[in-house]
């Protein structure tokens, strides 16, 4: 046995570099991985804001149901897109509508927008808005 401790410099060099290489991605991949995990905490929190403040525009907020929810994020800002339904007055529910979300409307115009349905000339002046969202998932 030799008495000469073990240093990179001993390595032959195609055993130093294919270290290095398992360095830098390793350290890539867990880059990727905190980025990833911070979106999703992000993500999850802005979906949990967005049903709660959906919900409160309804009058029976507690029956309120969601389906296809989503984050869609741009340059800017991300929203919530999705569809909720809940029961109206007379304790039906009163069908599926689209909405969205955005932490970043000012409170006069709110989080919130239930938008009408396909075809109505309001959702036409409001695409700016939904753009982001589109294209909506179909059943």
């Amino acid at each position: 046995m030799s008495d000469t401790p073990t240093t990179d410099d001993n390595l032959p060099s195609s055993t130093r570099k294919t270290s290095n290489t398992w360095g830098k991605v390793l350290f890539v991949a867990l880059v990727v991985a905190a980025i990833g995990g911070i979106w999703w905490f992000e993500s999850g929190r802005l979906v949990h804001e967005a049903k709660t403040a959906v919900a409160d525009q309804f009058r029976d907020p507690e029956s309120a149901q969601f389906r296809r929810v989503r984050t869609v994020k741009n340059r800017t800002e991300s929203k919530v897109c999705g569809e909720v339904n809940a029961k109206n007055g007379f304790g039906a529910y009163a069908g599926f509508v689209q909405f969205v979300y955005s932490p970043s409307w000012n409170s006069t115009v709110g989080h919130v927008l239930l938008l009408p349905k396909e075809g109505d000339v309001e959702r036409e002046l409001l695409k700016v808005i939904i753009e982001p969202c589109e294209p909506w998932p179909k059943d």
